[in-house]
Order: structure tokens, then sequence, then C-alpha cells
């Protein structure tokens, strides 16, 4: 259970442990802020492995973390898990992001995968006409990680199988007839 969720990387945690990862972010008063990072452990018991993300400023050190994003969760054995928050930053200035994680003696490894830590964007979805039928969503707007759910009613004789849309920031998603997607980042 060290494999990586996406791509050749992640970071781990051995057992018997509890340490921190920090990273100095840069937050704008009154913007706020999506928080997304996935794990897992490679024990049944969530009990014995957990994460806690937090918020501080100043010198990185578990010290300094004031405010909680993610309080502290037990990890599930198997699938990577997603762990997430919103936060709107109340000063200007750079702050510490940290992820905790703790783990006894029993679990081998936590492994982390995925993690963001970005500016809240809202996105427009509007409806466009598709060839022989009709497409329509259920939002006019949509944040990222918001599901959106899409309709494709085809034309009398056609069976639309499946589809790509463009999002606002270009990216084209392929997606089913009559299915549900997320909106990805941008």
């Amino acid at each position: 259970n060290r494999t990586p969720r996406s791509g050749s990387y992640n970071a781990t945690l051995q057992y018997s442990n509890t340490d921190w990862l920090f990273t100095p972010v840069y937050l704008t008063a009154g913007d706020t802020y999506d928080f997304e990072m996935y794990a897992r452990q490679d024990y049944e018991q969530t009990s014995y492995a957990n994460i806690t993300v937090m918020l501080g400023q100043g010198w990185p050190n578990k010290d300094n973390m004031t405010y909680t994003l993610v309080f502290t969760t037990g990890l599930t054995y198997g699938d990577y898990q997603r762990l997430s928050a919103t936060y709107t930053a109340t000063e200007s200035g750079i702050f510490v992001l940290g992820i905790k994680g703790y783990m006894n003696g029993s679990p081998y490894y936590i492994s982390i995968d995925d993690i963001t830590f970005a500016k809240h964007e809202t996105h427009n979805i509007s409806c466009a006409t598709v060839a022989n039928g009709s497409f329509s969503v259920d939002k006019t707007t949509a944040n990222y990680g918001d599901t959106v759910k899409i309709t494709v009613t085809p034309a009398a004789g056609y069976a639309l199988k499946e589809f790509n849309v463009t999002t606002s920031n270009g990216d084209a998603v392929t997606v089913a007839s009559n299915s549900t997607f997320i909106m990805p980042a941008g």
C-alpha cells in the first residue's frame, strides 16, 4: 500500500511514528482556498493511523499550527481516501500548511498523495447543442470539486454514448451520456 495514487511519487510515514510535513503558502485576505489530499494506511483499524491538517504562521513547526483545516481523521485500509477542507483567509501573508501523520506500531506505512491547496474558483457552465440531440446541466455554475450532472437526449434513432466537454480553462473532459462528473481544477 505504498504505491502512489497517481504519478510516480508519493510521501510515506513509517510505523511507530508521528511527524509533520510543512510547506509555505501565500494567502490573500478575503480569498477562499480549497485543500485536498488523498491518504491511506496498510492496516484494518482506522484508530491506528490518522492525519491532521493545520495552518499557522511563523517558523514551520507544530507549535505554530493554530487553525485546523482537517480534524484528526482515521485512515482506511485499501483505496486512498479523500481529505478536504475550505478556508477563507482573514489576513494576507505567508502561512505554513502542516500535515501531521500519526501511526502506532501495527500498520507499517501511511501513504499520502495528490496534495493541493489552491484558490477557490467558480466556473460557469453553459448548455450547448449536441449534434442530433440536446445537452443540459443541473447547474449554471460549479466550484472546483462540485458534482455536475450532464444529461444528453439524443434525437430519435441516435444512441449518443459519450461526448466531450470543454471546461472554462480549456481542459477537455470526455463523459458518458446522462452522467455525473466532478469539475476539474482551473
